[in-house]
């Protein structure tokens, strides 16, 4: 009986090693859950610069600076500053840019100077930075170097800038800084095997590091695939604008970009649009990221969100053209058909356009009674009556020096409306100049904005009032 339970205990031992042995040689055995593809930058807990080479740049965010050659060749280029991320925590602008390459590839300072940072800033070993604080005060972060191809002198570099910020740890130009990392995971069915760069001025102010470098080539124009509406945020069919809707309406477009790449998709460079054939507005340019040192910053202002998208596998930027620091740009109330031309641009200047018109129904409540106009000493009078004023809240008053010409309004503030229906009004334009002939037309604006419904026209010769016998009703073009 003893041997019997000697014999039992034995076997039980064994199967307990040969199960210990097992699990060790083959962890993926063990019943876990698969973990999460790693985000291509780990999160920023708040929203800024979580490593220790924060807060040393002191370099101009706008300074002249010196340009260099890469830091080995790019084979692709997998993000710029201005993409946009999101790994499943909180959305940000990319603000830095990724150099695809061979896992292995060295990796060398062009600049040079001070090695201020050796850090695993995040988990697990695909985190690594090695900071250099450059001549000219810019701190470049190298991310997603292999820790273990990091040269000791390197290292000793940065002990030596420990023990003395000011004389200790410089380097030379052409440096070896590391190898790029072994990345884990695959985007677009292509290796991401890459060194994420940021470029930091004074007051951690990420700029483009696309502007410290020799321009690479680039013959792949980016494009706008649709320009289209926006209510509430969010993207509407059909091309009308109903009165209800001016308020929180604005407009988008659909844009990407390829850069030595056939795969990963880039937003634009730089946006701006013609509205009407007005001048040109920019939307931005990225020199530098809207939120400066915040990386989160504006990114769900100044893309659509849904449907933007990006991460391994979706990247799909919806750009609200209606975006400013500021807040909201609004877009034209005026009753009738409107016109936008868009135009995006890549570093390289290569450019794209687009145009798309669209209709606003935004109807005048007011019945005019009457238009004249003579001339004073004062300046030209402009009279007008009505007999109904709906919801008006006031009325703008037009000259032009033609009947087709372009119309300028006079009055910097809205001429308020009077609280009768049935009301007179008067404005003296004594910024008309003697002699000349001018065309006069009113406009009402209510709580939606100007109406765009014009009422007119009067002529009048400063100097001399012309009498017509007509008085048409006419609307913007």
């Amino acid at each position: 009986m003893r041997e019997s339970n000697h014999f039992s205990k034995l076997l039980l031992r064994r199967a307990c090693l040969f199960i210990f042995l097992v699990l060790a040689v083959f962890p993926g055995m063990t019943a876990t859950a698969k973990p999460a593809d790693p985000p291509e930058e780990e999160p920023q807990l708040d929203n800024t610069i979580q490593t220790r080479s924060a807060g040393l740049a002191w370099g101009s965010p706008d300074g002249a600076h010196s340009v260099y050659a890469w830091p080995f060749q790019v084979v692709q280029m997998g993000h710029v500053i201005q993409s946009y991320q999101d790994y499943g925590g909180a959305p940000y602008f990319h603000h830095g840019i990724d150099m695809v390459a061979p896992n292995g590839t060295e990796v060398f300072t062009r600049s040079g100077g001070q090695v201020v940072n050796i850090q695993n800033y995040g988990s697990g070993g695909l985190y690594w930075e090695v900071a250099i604080l450059d001549a000219e005060g810019y701190v470049w972060q190298y991310h997603h170097i292999d820790k273990l191809s990091i040269p000791s002198a390197v290292h000793q570099a940065y002990q030596s800038w420990q023990a003395d910020h000011q004389h200790g740890g410089f380097i030379l130009p052409d440096t070896k800084l590391g190898e790029i990392v072994y990345w884990p995971v695959k985007s677009f069915n292509d290796l991401f095997h890459h060194i994420h760069l940021n470029i930091l001025a004074a007051g951690d102010i990420y700029l483009n590091p696309l502007e410290f470098h020799t321009l690479l080539p680039d013959n792949q124009p980016p494009f706008i695939q649709k320009t289209g509406l926006l209510v509430n945020n969010a993207i509407i069919p059909g091309g009308t604008i109903t009165e209800s809707q001016i308020p929180t309406y604005g407009l988008y477009i659909h844009s990407g970009d390829l850069f030595l790449s056939p795969v990963y998709t880039l937003p634009p460079y730089k946006i701006a649009f013609s509205l009407d054939g007005a001048p040109w507005t920019t939307v931005w340019e990225f020199h530098t990221i809207p939120g400066g040192s915040g990386i989160s910053q504006f990114v769900n202002d100044f893309y659509v969100v849904p449907p933007t998208c990006g991460d391994y596998g979706c990247r799909e930027f919806y750009i609200d053209l209606g975006f400013t620091l500021q807040g909201q740009r609004p877009f034209p109330s005026q009753n009738g058909s409107h016109t936008i031309l868009v135009q995006v641009w890549d570093y390289n200047q290569n450019s794209a356009q687009d145009s798309y018109s669209w209709t606003v129904v935004h109807p005048s409540s007011v019945v005019y009674a009457g238009l004249s106009g003579a001339y004073t000493p004062a300046g030209n009078l402009i009279q007008w009556s009505t007999t109904s004023q709906g919801d008006a809240l006031g009325f703008n008053l037009y000259r032009s020096e033609s009947l087709e010409g372009q119309k300028t309004k006079i009055n910097s503030s809205l001429i308020p409306r009077l609280n009768l229906n049935t009301a007179e009004y008067s404005y003296t334009d004594d910024s008309a100049v003697l002699g000349r002939v001018y065309w006069y037309w009113l406009e009402d604006e209510d709580g939606y904005g100007p109406t765009g419904v014009y009422y007119g026209p009067q002529i009048v010769r400063t100097g001399l009032a012309l009498s017509l016998p007509l008085v048409i009703k006419g609307e913007a073009n």
